[in-house]
C-alpha cells in the first residue's frame, strides 16, 4: 500500500498525469480529428491498428508537442488562462510562481496533492476544449457542402456538431472555475499562516476582481463555440423545413 501511495505521489510530483492529460490527450485528439477529416482512407481504425509500438510513441511525443501548440494558441488569444490575472499584467507569473513556492512551504503533502489536482483539471479541460473548437472548424469546413445540402446526413452530422459544441462549453465552463478554485486553495491554506500577510490581501484581491469579471470573460470565450452551436441548430431547422414543412406548404 505504502508503495501504492509513493506511485500516486509520483504521478502528481513529476507531472505525470498534467503531461498527460493536458498536453498529450488534447494534441492526439486533434491529430486525430485532422487524420479522420483529412486522410482518404475509410478505414481509420483499422490502419491505426497495424501502427507498431514505436510509432505510438513516436505519435504519443508528437501529441505532446501539439499540446503545447494548442496551448499557447489558447494564452495568445485568451480563450485558456491559468491564472486569475485580470489586469494583464504580463509579469504575473512571477507572483504566481512565489506564491507556489510558499505554498510549498507550509502546506502538508495532502494539501500539495490536492492543488496539483485542481492544476492538472484546469490545464486539461482548457486546452481540450480548444482541441475540440479546431475539431468543430475542421470538421464544419471539411463537411460544409453536406451540411449545407440539408439532408440526412447533414441532420446527423449538425447532431455531432451541437453535441461536440457543448462539450466544449462545459469544458470551458470547468476550465475557468478550476482556476478560481485552484488559488482559493493557495488563498485558504496561506491566510492560516503567519507571515504571508501581504500576499494574502494581494491574492484576495485578485480573486475578488476575477470572480466579478470571469462571467463576461467566459461569454466572450464562448462566443467561437457559440456561433458553430447556431449555424448547427440552423442547419437542423433547415432540414425540417426542407423535408417536411415544404411538402405541406406546397
Amino acid at each position: 500500500m505504502p508503495d501504492l501511495n509513493n506511485l500516486f505521489d509520483a504521478f502528481y510530483t513529476r507531472f505525470v498525469l498534467k503531461d498527460f492529460f493536458g498536453k498529450i490527450i488534447p494534441g492526439l485528439l486533434l491529430l486525430f480529428a485532422s487524420a479522420v477529416l483529412l486522410l482518404p482512407s475509410n478505414n481509420i481504425m483499422s490502419d491505426l491498428g497495424k501502427i507498431p509500438v514505436w510509432g505510438w510513441l513516436i505519435i504519443y511525443g508528437f501529441g505532446w508537442i501539439v499540446g503545447f501548440a494548442i496551448q499557447a494558441l489558447g494564452e495568445i488569444t485568451h480563450l485558456i488562462t491559468y491564472s486569475p490575472n485580470v489586469d494583464k499584467n504580463i509579469l504575473i507569473w512571477m507572483v504566481d510562481n512565489k506564491l507556489r513556492f510558499k505554498f510549498n512551504e507550509v502546506a502538508v503533502p495532502y494539501e500539495k496533492q490536492y492543488i496539483e489536482r485542481m492544476s492538472i483539471i484546469k490545464e486539461s479541460c482548457g486546452n481540450a476544449y480548444v482541441a475540440l473548437l479546431g475539431f468543430i472548424l475542421l470538421l464544419f469546413l471539411s463537411k460544409f457542402k453536406i451540411l449545407w445540402a440539408c439532408n440526412l446526413e447533414g441532420i446527423r452530422l449538425s447532431c455531432v456538431l451541437v453535441e461536440l459544441t457543448c462539450i466544449a462549453l462545459f469544458l470551458c465552463h470547468m476550465h475557468f472555475e478550476h482556476v478560481y478554485r485552484h488559488y482559493v486553495v493557495i488563498f485558504n491554506v496561506l491566510s492560516e499562516k503567519k507571515g504571508f500577510e501581504d500576499d494574502v490581501k494581494s491574492l484576495k484581491d485578485r480573486l475578488d476582481k476575477y470572480k466579478k469579471t470571469s462571467v463576461f470573460k467566459k461569454f466572450l470565450t464562448y462566443v467561437p463555440a457559440y456561433v458553430f452551436l447556431l449555424v448547427s441548430l440552423f442547419i437542423c431547422v433547415a432540414y425540417l423545413y426542407k423535408s417536411y414543412i415544404s411538402p405541406l406548404i406546397q
